[in-house]
Protein backbone atom coordinates (compact mmCIF):
# COMPACT_ATOMS: atom_id res chain seq x y z
CA UNK A 1 0.00 0.00 0.00
CA UNK A 2 1.15 3.10 -1.08
CA UNK A 3 0.91 5.74 2.04
CA UNK A 4 0.57 9.49 1.50
CA UNK A 5 4.08 10.30 2.29
CA UNK A 6 5.32 7.46 -0.22
CA UNK A 7 3.14 8.85 -2.69
CA UNK A 8 4.47 12.47 -2.82
CA UNK A 9 7.75 11.39 -2.64
CA UNK A 10 7.36 9.27 -5.99
CA UNK A 11 5.70 12.39 -7.46
CA UNK A 12 8.53 14.52 -6.41
CA UNK A 13 10.70 11.93 -8.10
CA UNK A 14 9.01 11.88 -11.45
CA UNK A 15 8.68 15.72 -11.64
CA UNK A 16 12.40 15.74 -11.11
CA UNK A 17 12.84 13.17 -13.86
CA UNK A 18 10.94 15.01 -16.47
CA UNK A 19 12.44 18.67 -15.60
CA UNK A 20 15.54 16.41 -16.10
CA UNK A 21 14.21 15.60 -19.86
CA UNK A 22 13.14 19.02 -19.87
CA UNK A 23 16.34 20.41 -19.43
CA UNK A 24 18.38 18.07 -21.67
CA UNK A 25 16.23 19.11 -24.83
CA UNK A 26 16.43 22.42 -23.79
CA UNK A 27 20.20 22.08 -23.96
CA UNK A 28 20.02 20.49 -27.09
CA UNK A 29 18.40 23.27 -28.92
CA UNK A 30 20.27 25.99 -27.20
CA UNK A 31 23.66 24.18 -28.63
CA UNK A 32 21.86 24.54 -32.13
CA UNK A 33 20.82 27.80 -31.54
CA UNK A 34 25.06 28.69 -30.31
CA UNK A 35 26.01 26.98 -33.50
CA UNK A 36 23.66 28.18 -36.07
CA UNK A 37 24.51 31.59 -34.98
CA UNK A 38 28.67 30.85 -35.84
CA UNK A 39 28.43 29.52 -39.05
CA UNK A 40 27.34 27.00 -40.81
CA UNK A 41 29.87 24.69 -40.80
CA UNK A 42 29.29 25.03 -36.71
CA UNK A 43 26.18 23.87 -36.79
CA UNK A 44 26.55 20.54 -38.92
CA UNK A 45 29.23 19.73 -36.93
CA UNK A 46 26.90 20.14 -33.40
CA UNK A 47 23.65 18.36 -35.79
CA UNK A 48 26.05 15.07 -36.00
CA UNK A 49 27.06 15.69 -32.09
CA UNK A 50 23.74 15.87 -31.33
CA UNK A 51 22.63 13.22 -33.27
CA UNK A 52 25.32 10.58 -31.20
CA UNK A 53 23.92 12.07 -27.80
CA UNK A 54 20.44 11.38 -28.99
CA UNK A 55 20.98 7.88 -29.31
CA UNK A 56 22.85 7.35 -26.16
CA UNK A 57 20.21 9.02 -24.00
CA UNK A 58 17.64 6.78 -25.38
CA UNK A 59 19.78 3.25 -24.54
CA UNK A 60 21.15 5.07 -21.23
CA UNK A 61 17.52 6.14 -20.51
CA UNK A 62 15.73 3.43 -21.71
CA UNK A 63 14.76 2.18 -18.11
CA UNK A 64 12.67 5.59 -18.19
CA UNK A 65 9.93 3.20 -19.98
CA UNK A 66 9.44 0.90 -17.09
CA UNK A 67 7.89 3.84 -15.22
CA UNK A 68 3.90 4.59 -15.44
CA UNK A 69 2.94 5.75 -18.75
CA UNK A 70 1.37 9.22 -17.76
CA UNK A 71 4.96 10.00 -16.80
CA UNK A 72 6.38 9.02 -19.93
CA UNK A 73 3.28 10.75 -21.67
CA UNK A 74 3.92 14.33 -19.49
CA UNK A 75 7.82 14.11 -20.82
CA UNK A 76 7.39 13.60 -24.27
CA UNK A 77 4.74 16.49 -24.12
CA UNK A 78 7.69 18.67 -22.70
CA UNK A 79 10.02 17.82 -25.51
CA UNK A 80 7.23 18.38 -28.31
CA UNK A 81 6.63 22.17 -27.26
CA UNK A 82 10.65 22.67 -26.93
CA UNK A 83 11.36 21.32 -30.53
CA UNK A 84 7.71 23.04 -31.86
CA UNK A 85 9.78 26.04 -30.40
CA UNK A 86 12.86 25.55 -31.75
CA UNK A 87 11.44 25.26 -35.21
CA UNK A 88 9.54 28.10 -35.20
CA UNK A 89 12.71 30.05 -34.46
CA UNK A 90 15.07 28.44 -36.40
CA UNK A 91 13.44 26.33 -38.97
CA UNK A 92 12.32 29.57 -40.89
CA UNK A 93 15.18 30.89 -41.86
CA UNK A 94 16.99 27.55 -43.60
CA UNK A 95 16.78 28.18 -47.01
CA UNK A 96 18.40 25.11 -48.50
CA UNK A 97 16.28 21.72 -49.17
CA UNK A 98 19.73 19.99 -47.59
CA UNK A 99 19.65 22.28 -44.41
CA UNK A 100 15.99 21.74 -44.27
CA UNK A 101 16.51 17.94 -44.45
CA UNK A 102 19.40 18.07 -41.77
CA UNK A 103 17.23 19.98 -39.50
CA UNK A 104 14.36 17.94 -40.07
CA UNK A 105 16.57 14.79 -39.12
CA UNK A 106 17.95 16.31 -36.22
CA UNK A 107 14.73 17.42 -34.60
CA UNK A 108 13.32 14.00 -35.29
CA UNK A 109 16.32 12.54 -33.42
CA UNK A 110 15.69 14.84 -30.29
CA UNK A 111 12.04 13.94 -30.18
CA UNK A 112 12.67 10.02 -30.90
CA UNK A 113 14.98 10.01 -27.76
CA UNK A 114 12.69 10.97 -25.38
CA UNK A 115 10.01 8.41 -26.96
CA UNK A 116 9.18 4.97 -24.79
CA UNK A 117 7.41 2.50 -25.98
CA UNK A 118 5.34 2.32 -23.41
CA UNK A 119 3.65 5.93 -23.91
CA UNK A 120 -0.59 5.73 -24.32
CA UNK A 121 -1.66 8.76 -25.05
CA UNK A 122 -0.43 11.09 -28.19
CA UNK A 123 -1.93 14.80 -28.63
CA UNK A 124 -1.39 16.33 -32.17
CA UNK A 125 -2.35 19.87 -31.03
CA UNK A 126 -3.88 22.94 -32.68
CA UNK A 127 -0.98 25.14 -31.83
CA UNK A 128 2.12 22.80 -33.32
CA UNK A 129 3.38 23.52 -36.35
CA UNK A 130 3.31 21.72 -39.46
CA UNK A 131 6.64 20.38 -39.28
CA UNK A 132 5.90 19.66 -35.74
CA UNK A 133 2.57 17.79 -36.45
CA UNK A 134 4.73 15.77 -39.10
CA UNK A 135 7.18 14.68 -36.80
CA UNK A 136 4.53 13.27 -34.56
CA UNK A 137 2.78 11.29 -37.06
CA UNK A 138 6.50 9.84 -38.82
CA UNK A 139 7.29 8.87 -34.96
CA UNK A 140 4.04 6.03 -35.12
CA UNK A 141 6.55 3.11 -35.44
CA UNK A 142 8.32 4.26 -31.93
CA UNK A 143 4.64 4.15 -30.00
CA UNK A 144 3.48 0.51 -30.43
CA UNK A 145 1.29 0.66 -27.47
CA UNK A 146 -0.24 4.17 -27.72
CA UNK A 147 -3.76 3.65 -26.77
CA UNK A 148 -5.36 6.92 -27.51
CA UNK A 149 -4.73 9.42 -30.40
CA UNK A 150 -5.99 13.11 -30.51
CA UNK A 151 -5.34 14.82 -33.61
CA UNK A 152 -5.87 18.32 -34.53
CA UNK A 153 -8.65 20.06 -36.28
CA UNK A 154 -6.34 22.30 -38.55
CA UNK A 155 -4.19 19.00 -39.66
CA UNK A 156 -2.61 19.89 -43.05
CA UNK A 157 -3.61 17.60 -45.78
CA UNK A 158 -0.11 16.16 -45.97
CA UNK A 159 0.00 15.37 -42.38
CA UNK A 160 -3.41 13.55 -42.82
CA UNK A 161 -2.12 11.45 -45.45
CA UNK A 162 1.05 10.41 -43.49
CA UNK A 163 -1.53 9.87 -40.51
CA UNK A 164 -3.55 7.41 -42.95
CA UNK A 165 -0.15 5.60 -44.11
CA UNK A 166 1.35 5.19 -41.33
CA UNK A 167 -1.64 4.53 -38.96
CA UNK A 168 -1.57 1.05 -38.98
CA UNK A 169 1.40 0.63 -36.96
CA UNK A 170 -0.86 1.38 -33.93
CA UNK A 171 -2.66 -1.79 -33.42
CA UNK A 172 -3.48 -1.14 -29.83
CA UNK A 173 -5.48 1.81 -31.03
CA UNK A 174 -8.48 2.20 -28.19
CA UNK A 175 -9.70 5.74 -28.52
CA UNK A 176 -9.45 8.08 -32.07
CA UNK A 177 -10.55 11.81 -32.15
CA UNK A 178 -10.05 13.77 -35.79
CA UNK A 179 -12.46 16.17 -35.87
CA UNK A 180 -12.76 18.17 -38.96
CA UNK A 181 -10.35 17.02 -41.24
CA UNK A 182 -10.51 13.20 -41.03
CA UNK A 183 -11.01 11.29 -44.19
CA UNK A 184 -12.27 8.29 -46.01
CA UNK A 185 -8.15 7.26 -46.18
CA UNK A 186 -7.65 7.36 -42.92
CA UNK A 187 -11.38 4.87 -42.28
CA UNK A 188 -9.85 2.54 -44.56
CA UNK A 189 -6.44 2.27 -42.54
CA UNK A 190 -8.31 2.43 -39.08
CA UNK A 191 -10.84 -0.33 -40.57
CA UNK A 192 -7.96 -2.40 -41.71
CA UNK A 193 -5.48 -2.40 -38.94
CA UNK A 194 -7.25 -1.24 -35.93
CA UNK A 195 -9.04 -4.00 -34.32
CA UNK A 196 -9.39 -3.08 -30.66
CA UNK A 197 -10.42 0.55 -31.22
CA UNK A 198 -13.69 1.76 -28.83
CA UNK A 199 -13.99 4.91 -28.96
CA UNK A 200 -14.01 7.30 -32.29
CA UNK A 201 -15.00 10.32 -32.92
CA UNK A 202 -14.61 12.59 -36.83
CA UNK A 203 -17.76 14.86 -36.32
CA UNK A 204 -17.95 17.54 -38.84
CA UNK A 205 -15.76 15.95 -41.11
CA UNK A 206 -17.07 16.59 -44.71
CA UNK A 207 -14.51 13.75 -46.45
CA UNK A 208 -16.58 11.48 -44.73
CA UNK A 209 -19.51 9.76 -45.86
CA UNK A 210 -21.78 6.95 -47.03
CA UNK A 211 -18.53 5.41 -48.33
CA UNK A 212 -17.19 5.06 -45.04
CA UNK A 213 -19.46 2.85 -43.46
CA UNK A 214 -18.73 -0.26 -44.80
CA UNK A 215 -14.66 0.56 -43.41
CA UNK A 216 -16.31 1.80 -40.06
CA UNK A 217 -18.30 -1.98 -39.89
CA UNK A 218 -15.28 -3.38 -39.47
CA UNK A 219 -14.82 -1.94 -35.86
CA UNK A 220 -16.82 -4.15 -34.18
CA UNK A 221 -15.29 -3.45 -30.89
CA UNK A 222 -16.84 0.21 -30.86
CA UNK A 223 -18.97 1.17 -27.87
CA UNK A 224 -18.63 5.27 -29.24
CA UNK A 225 -18.83 6.85 -32.59
CA UNK A 226 -19.20 9.94 -33.21
CA UNK A 227 -20.04 11.23 -36.64
CA UNK A 228 -22.42 13.91 -36.72
CA UNK A 229 -21.73 16.73 -39.38
CA UNK A 230 -20.29 14.54 -41.54
CA UNK A 231 -21.71 13.63 -44.45
CA UNK A 232 -22.66 10.07 -43.36
CA UNK A 233 -26.51 9.87 -44.47
CA UNK A 234 -29.41 9.06 -41.69
CA UNK A 235 -29.57 5.40 -43.89
CA UNK A 236 -25.54 5.58 -43.36
CA UNK A 237 -25.67 6.17 -39.85
CA UNK A 238 -28.95 3.31 -39.01
CA UNK A 239 -26.89 0.82 -40.55
CA UNK A 240 -23.89 1.60 -37.67
CA UNK A 241 -26.49 1.62 -35.16
CA UNK A 242 -27.95 -1.63 -36.25
CA UNK A 243 -24.66 -3.43 -37.19
CA UNK A 244 -22.06 -2.29 -34.52
CA UNK A 245 -23.31 -4.56 -31.69
CA UNK A 246 -21.65 -2.61 -28.75
CA UNK A 247 -22.48 0.91 -30.01
CA UNK A 248 -23.75 2.55 -26.69
CA UNK A 249 -24.43 5.99 -27.71
CA UNK A 250 -26.07 8.42 -30.41
CA UNK A 251 -25.16 11.83 -30.90
CA UNK A 252 -26.85 13.79 -33.72
CA UNK A 253 -27.22 17.44 -34.27
CA UNK A 254 -30.17 17.30 -36.60
CA UNK A 255 -33.01 14.85 -36.37
CA UNK A 256 -32.60 12.24 -35.02
CA UNK A 257 -36.26 10.71 -35.82
CA UNK A 258 -34.74 10.19 -39.35
CA UNK A 259 -31.98 8.09 -37.96
CA UNK A 260 -34.45 6.09 -35.56
CA UNK A 261 -37.10 5.73 -38.58
CA UNK A 262 -34.47 4.09 -40.83
CA UNK A 263 -33.68 1.66 -37.85
CA UNK A 264 -34.82 -1.75 -39.03
CA UNK A 265 -34.68 -3.55 -35.59
CA UNK A 266 -37.74 -3.21 -33.23
CA UNK A 267 -35.33 -1.47 -30.38
CA UNK A 268 -31.95 -0.92 -30.20
CA UNK A 269 -30.41 -2.30 -26.38
CA UNK A 270 -27.12 -1.69 -26.70
CA UNK A 271 -27.67 2.43 -26.88
CA UNK A 272 -27.44 3.82 -23.36
CA UNK A 273 -26.99 7.65 -24.74
CA UNK A 274 -28.47 9.51 -27.10
CA UNK A 275 -27.94 13.42 -27.74
CA UNK A 276 -29.50 15.29 -30.70
CA UNK A 277 -32.98 16.91 -31.59
CA UNK A 278 -36.31 15.31 -31.86
CA UNK A 279 -39.73 15.60 -33.05
CA UNK A 280 -41.73 12.51 -32.08
CA UNK A 281 -40.67 11.70 -28.86
CA UNK A 282 -42.35 8.48 -29.18
CA UNK A 283 -39.51 7.20 -31.24
CA UNK A 284 -36.83 7.68 -28.64
CA UNK A 285 -39.11 5.45 -26.27
CA UNK A 286 -39.65 2.86 -29.09
CA UNK A 287 -36.26 2.70 -30.44
CA UNK A 288 -33.90 3.19 -27.94
CA UNK A 289 -36.03 2.11 -24.19
CA UNK A 290 -32.99 1.85 -22.29
CA UNK A 291 -31.15 4.76 -22.39
CA UNK A 292 -29.90 6.29 -19.35
CA UNK A 293 -28.20 9.56 -20.85
CA UNK A 294 -30.97 12.11 -23.11
CA UNK A 295 -29.65 15.00 -23.98
CA UNK A 296 -31.91 17.24 -26.30
CA UNK A 297 -31.96 20.84 -27.66
CA UNK A 298 -33.85 22.93 -29.85
CA UNK A 299 -36.80 21.47 -28.85
CA UNK A 300 -40.40 22.66 -30.43
CA UNK A 301 -42.60 19.76 -29.90
CA UNK A 302 -44.15 17.71 -26.91
CA UNK A 303 -41.98 15.62 -24.93
CA UNK A 304 -44.29 13.83 -22.77
CA UNK A 305 -43.63 10.40 -24.50
CA UNK A 306 -40.52 10.24 -22.78
CA UNK A 307 -42.13 9.62 -19.05
CA UNK A 308 -42.26 6.61 -20.56
CA UNK A 309 -38.21 5.82 -20.15
CA UNK A 310 -37.72 4.28 -17.02
CA UNK A 311 -33.77 3.86 -16.88
CA UNK A 312 -33.22 7.59 -17.79
CA UNK A 313 -30.93 9.29 -15.00
CA UNK A 314 -28.99 12.03 -16.23
CA UNK A 315 -31.57 14.61 -18.64
CA UNK A 316 -30.02 18.16 -20.27
CA UNK A 317 -32.68 19.73 -21.91
CA UNK A 318 -31.39 22.98 -24.16
CA UNK A 319 -33.47 25.45 -25.70
CA UNK A 320 -37.08 24.96 -24.96
CA UNK A 321 -40.21 26.39 -23.79
CA UNK A 322 -41.33 24.08 -20.83
CA UNK A 323 -44.83 24.47 -21.74
CA UNK A 324 -44.55 23.28 -25.31
CA UNK A 325 -42.56 20.73 -24.37
CA UNK A 326 -44.62 19.46 -21.32
CA UNK A 327 -41.19 19.56 -19.53
CA UNK A 328 -43.58 19.04 -16.11
CA UNK A 329 -44.93 15.74 -17.17
CA UNK A 330 -42.24 14.46 -18.70
CA UNK A 331 -40.54 15.19 -14.91
CA UNK A 332 -42.88 13.27 -13.19
CA UNK A 333 -42.32 10.18 -15.15
CA UNK A 334 -38.45 9.94 -15.15
CA UNK A 335 -37.84 12.85 -12.25
CA UNK A 336 -37.64 10.04 -9.40
CA UNK A 337 -35.00 7.60 -10.51
CA UNK A 338 -32.83 11.18 -12.25
CA UNK A 339 -29.43 11.60 -10.92
CA UNK A 340 -28.69 15.02 -12.41
CA UNK A 341 -30.77 17.27 -14.56
CA UNK A 342 -29.33 19.86 -16.67
CA UNK A 343 -31.58 22.86 -17.86
CA UNK A 344 -30.22 25.28 -19.93
CA UNK A 345 -32.23 28.39 -21.86
CA UNK A 346 -35.47 26.64 -20.52
CA UNK A 347 -38.61 29.25 -20.30
CA UNK A 348 -41.31 28.84 -18.12
CA UNK A 349 -39.79 26.25 -15.59
CA UNK A 350 -41.49 25.56 -12.79
CA UNK A 351 -38.89 25.21 -9.56
CA UNK A 352 -41.52 23.51 -7.64
CA UNK A 353 -42.17 21.07 -10.37
CA UNK A 354 -37.97 20.09 -10.17
CA UNK A 355 -38.10 20.05 -6.11
CA UNK A 356 -41.28 17.71 -5.85
CA UNK A 357 -40.84 15.18 -9.05
CA UNK A 358 -36.81 14.59 -8.72
CA UNK A 359 -36.87 13.19 -5.41
CA UNK A 360 -33.52 11.04 -5.94
CA UNK A 361 -31.40 13.97 -8.30
CA UNK A 362 -27.68 14.69 -6.50
CA UNK A 363 -26.41 17.09 -9.65
CA UNK A 364 -28.71 20.13 -10.55
CA UNK A 365 -27.27 22.86 -12.92
CA UNK A 366 -29.83 25.63 -14.02
CA UNK A 367 -28.14 27.99 -16.74
CA UNK A 368 -29.81 30.89 -18.50
CA UNK A 369 -33.67 29.68 -17.29
CA UNK A 370 -36.19 31.28 -16.64
CA UNK A 371 -38.79 30.45 -14.21
CA UNK A 372 -42.73 30.95 -13.26
CA UNK A 373 -43.93 32.22 -10.10
CA UNK A 374 -43.14 29.60 -7.12
CA UNK A 375 -46.03 31.07 -4.97
CA UNK A 376 -45.55 32.73 -1.67
CA UNK A 377 -45.49 29.23 0.36
CA UNK A 378 -42.04 28.51 1.54
CA UNK A 379 -40.15 25.39 0.38
CA UNK A 380 -40.46 22.19 2.62
CA UNK A 381 -36.60 21.65 3.13
CA UNK A 382 -38.11 18.20 4.22
CA UNK A 383 -38.67 17.25 1.14
CA UNK A 384 -36.25 14.08 -0.67
CA UNK A 385 -35.47 16.66 -3.20
CA UNK A 386 -33.81 18.86 -0.92
CA UNK A 387 -32.38 16.54 1.66
CA UNK A 388 -30.17 14.28 -1.23
CA UNK A 389 -29.26 17.27 -3.66
CA UNK A 390 -25.63 18.06 -3.07
CA UNK A 391 -24.38 20.05 -6.50
CA UNK A 392 -25.89 23.20 -7.36
CA UNK A 393 -24.90 24.96 -10.40
CA UNK A 394 -26.91 28.42 -11.62
CA UNK A 395 -25.87 30.69 -13.90
CA UNK A 396 -27.97 33.64 -15.23
CA UNK A 397 -31.05 32.38 -14.23
CA UNK A 398 -34.28 34.68 -13.76
CA UNK A 399 -35.81 34.79 -10.55
CA UNK A 400 -39.65 35.26 -9.70
CA UNK A 401 -40.30 33.92 -6.22
CA UNK A 402 -38.24 33.58 -2.94
CA UNK A 403 -34.76 32.87 -3.83
CA UNK A 404 -33.58 32.51 -0.68
CA UNK A 405 -36.05 30.28 0.61
CA UNK A 406 -35.53 28.17 -1.76
CA UNK A 407 -31.60 28.24 -1.39
CA UNK A 408 -31.75 27.67 1.99
CA UNK A 409 -33.80 24.51 1.53
CA UNK A 410 -30.59 22.82 0.49
CA UNK A 411 -29.61 21.27 3.78
CA UNK A 412 -27.36 18.56 2.76
CA UNK A 413 -25.40 20.53 -0.18
CA UNK A 414 -21.98 20.06 -1.04
CA UNK A 415 -21.59 22.24 -3.85
CA UNK A 416 -22.43 25.81 -5.16
CA UNK A 417 -21.53 27.46 -7.98
CA UNK A 418 -23.61 30.22 -8.81
CA UNK A 419 -22.55 32.61 -12.05
CA UNK A 420 -24.19 36.34 -13.05
CA UNK A 421 -27.25 35.55 -9.91
CA UNK A 422 -27.75 39.12 -8.73
CA UNK A 423 -30.24 37.58 -5.66
CA UNK A 424 -27.21 35.80 -4.11
CA UNK A 425 -25.71 38.39 -2.48
CA UNK A 426 -24.50 39.34 1.51
CA UNK A 427 -28.46 38.83 2.65
CA UNK A 428 -28.68 35.68 0.67
CA UNK A 429 -26.21 34.42 2.50
CA UNK A 430 -26.89 35.55 5.89
CA UNK A 431 -30.65 34.18 5.35
CA UNK A 432 -29.46 30.49 4.77
CA UNK A 433 -27.01 30.59 7.74
CA UNK A 434 -29.47 31.66 10.15
CA UNK A 435 -31.21 28.79 8.57
CA UNK A 436 -28.33 26.40 9.40
CA UNK A 437 -27.84 26.00 5.75
CA UNK A 438 -24.20 25.29 4.24
CA UNK A 439 -23.61 22.82 6.97
CA UNK A 440 -22.42 20.16 4.65
CA UNK A 441 -20.56 22.73 2.01
CA UNK A 442 -17.35 22.25 0.88
CA UNK A 443 -17.07 24.53 -2.34
CA UNK A 444 -18.83 27.93 -2.66
CA UNK A 445 -18.06 29.44 -5.68
CA UNK A 446 -19.89 32.66 -6.62
CA UNK A 447 -18.93 35.03 -9.80
CA UNK A 448 -20.13 38.48 -10.81
CA UNK A 449 -23.34 37.73 -8.50
CA UNK A 450 -25.28 40.44 -6.10
CA UNK A 451 -23.47 42.27 -3.48
CA UNK A 452 -21.02 39.80 -1.31
CA UNK A 453 -18.48 41.46 0.66
CA UNK A 454 -16.09 40.45 3.75
CA UNK A 455 -19.33 39.76 6.20
CA UNK A 456 -20.19 36.94 3.60
CA UNK A 457 -16.71 35.59 3.91
CA UNK A 458 -16.51 35.84 7.51
CA UNK A 459 -19.85 34.10 7.56
CA UNK A 460 -18.60 31.05 5.94
CA UNK A 461 -15.84 30.54 7.17
CA UNK A 462 -17.00 30.47 10.66
CA UNK A 463 -20.12 28.34 9.79
CA UNK A 464 -19.00 26.20 7.65
CA UNK A 465 -16.49 23.58 9.10
CA UNK A 466 -16.33 21.37 5.76
CA UNK A 467 -15.59 24.56 3.63
CA UNK A 468 -12.11 23.63 2.00
CA UNK A 469 -12.63 26.19 -1.90
CA UNK A 470 -14.02 29.89 -1.98
CA UNK A 471 -13.98 30.82 -4.86
CA UNK A 472 -14.50 33.90 -7.06
CA UNK A 473 -14.26 36.41 -4.43
CA UNK A 474 -12.25 38.65 -6.53
CA UNK A 475 -15.46 39.26 -8.16
CA UNK A 476 -17.52 40.22 -5.43
CA UNK A 477 -18.43 43.94 -5.94
CA UNK A 478 -18.18 44.33 -2.00
CA UNK A 479 -15.07 43.42 -1.82
CA UNK A 480 -11.39 45.46 -3.53
CA UNK A 481 -8.61 44.29 -4.28
CA UNK A 482 -6.52 45.62 -0.69
CA UNK A 483 -9.13 43.39 1.20
CA UNK A 484 -7.56 40.21 -0.43
CA UNK A 485 -4.81 39.66 2.19
CA UNK A 486 -7.83 39.65 4.50
CA UNK A 487 -9.75 37.16 3.02
CA UNK A 488 -6.46 34.69 2.65
CA UNK A 489 -5.76 35.39 6.31
CA UNK A 490 -9.41 34.29 7.33
CA UNK A 491 -9.55 31.46 5.17
CA UNK A 492 -6.30 30.18 6.55
CA UNK A 493 -7.11 30.15 10.00
CA UNK A 494 -10.09 28.10 9.67
CA UNK A 495 -10.63 24.77 11.51
CA UNK A 496 -9.83 23.22 7.80
CA UNK A 497 -7.63 25.50 5.65
CA UNK A 498 -9.79 26.84 2.57
CA UNK A 499 -8.43 27.51 -0.48
CA UNK A 500 -9.35 30.84 -1.90
CA UNK A 501 -9.10 31.48 -5.83
CA UNK A 502 -10.16 34.94 -6.72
Amino acid sequence: MITPMKWDLLQALEDTLIDFVRQTAARWTERLYWAVSLSRKKWLRETQLLEEECGKFRADFLWLGSKPSEFINRAAKEVVQIIDKYDRNNGLHLTTTADKEIHKHICRCMLEAALFPTITDWHIKNDTSEFTKELMVLLFPCLPNMKCLRVAEDMPSRCSWLLANNIRMLNHLQEFYFPIGCSRHVLIELGKHCKQLKRLSVMSSKHVDDSSVNHLLKLRNLVFLNVDGTHVTPKGYSRLLCNLPKLRNITWANRVDDVLLNITKDEIQTVKSLIGTVRNALTIVLKCPFITHLSLFAVKDNLSDLKELNAVTEFTLVDCDSDIGNLAEVLHGIGPKLKELDLSNVTNVSIRDVTKCCTHLEILSLDCCKFTQSGEKPFDPQLPHFQNLASLELRANRWYGDFHSYLRSYVNLKVLTARCIPDLDDVAVVSVLQSNGFQNLKEFSAQDCGFLSMISVSLLVENCGNLHLLKGVGTWSGIQKEDMPEVYRKASYADVPITVVP
